[in-house]
């Protein structure tokens, strides 16, 4: 997929500032392809709202070409968007129903889409701010390597301009020493009366990940909301070892989850 050379202002960007020169062709490619997505019919309100926000992360990080082409491929944008869009709905149901302030915490976040998206779309007085939780962040005390997700785009210069703060937090989800200190530090401890809770969210937790992310959830009593998209069933080798998985009250064999395969990049 790719961005037309030219193409008229799409009728979603009534709202937001005068884009720059290319800018309408993205936006208006943007949007003709979310129309033809999976989910189009449900979620055209978030889809609208996403092809707005992501208008404003264009003009963010203007004159910052590297930034931009690393972080937002324009195949892989259309199939974050369409992908979160059921967990967006859910959250801004969520927090339009709830008077006080949450905390997101946004669990493998990977470049952290979706909390980007949320902070362009939530109520800024309803969002104390989100928490996007990675293993592949680096340590605010060490340089970016190769193997760390690079978190420019949140970091420095531009962690002031977001709506609603974006935290990076270096978790291990597979730790149990990691789960210990994400609960204590974003998860315990309440804010007094104004605190809505945390709402805990993943998307593309593979394998054995999601249970860890329904153990948080069950574990601590300010987690009032859990939004979960699994990604990849755990792999045969549970199965062959007749690994059982505990979570709470429920148990259940590997070999009726388990399953052979991999993730296959493209397509939404």
């Amino acid at each position: 997929m790719r961005p037309p050379a030219r193409a008229t202002a799409p009728r979603l960007l009534s709202s937001v500032a005068v884009p720059a020169p290319g800018e309408f062709a993205f936006l208006a490619w943007l949007e003709g392809e979310l129309a033809e997505a999976p989910g189009s019919d449900v979620y055209s309100d978030v889809y609208a709202d996403a092809v707005a926000s992501v208008g404003r992360w264009r003009r963010r990080y203007r004159g910052n070409q590297a930034l931009w082409r690393r972080l937002l491929r324009p195949e892989r944008l259309v199939k974050e968007i369409v992908e979160t869009a059921p967990v967006i709905a859910a959250v801004r149901d969520y927090v339009a129903a709830e008077p006080r302030r949450v905390t997101i915490v946004d669990l493998c976040c990977g470049k952290g889409y979706l909390s980007m998206l949320l902070a362009e779309m939530l109520p800024t007085d309803r969002v104390r701010g989100c928490v996007l939780v990675d293993n592949a962040w680096p340590r605010h005390d060490v340089a970016v390597q190769d193997k760390h997700i690079n978190p420019e785009h949140l970091w420095g210069r531009y962690a002031d301009a977001w709506p609603v703060p974006l935290c990076t937090s270096k978790i291990d989800l597979k730790k149990r020493c990691s789960l210990k200190a994400l609960g204590e530090r974003w998860l315990s401890a309440e804010e007094g009366e104004e605190d809505g809770g945390v709402l805990l969210l993943g998307v593309h937790l593979c394998g054995t990940l999601s249970l860890r992310a329904v153990e948080l959830f069950n574990s601590h009593p300010r987690c009032t909301f859990l939004a979960l998209k699994p990604c990849c069933l755990p792999p045969p080798v549970h199965a062959r070892r007749g690994d059982f998985f505990e979570i709470g009250r429920h148990r259940f064999a590997a070999a009726d989850v388990a399953a052979a395969g991999g993730f296959q990049a493209g397509g939404v």
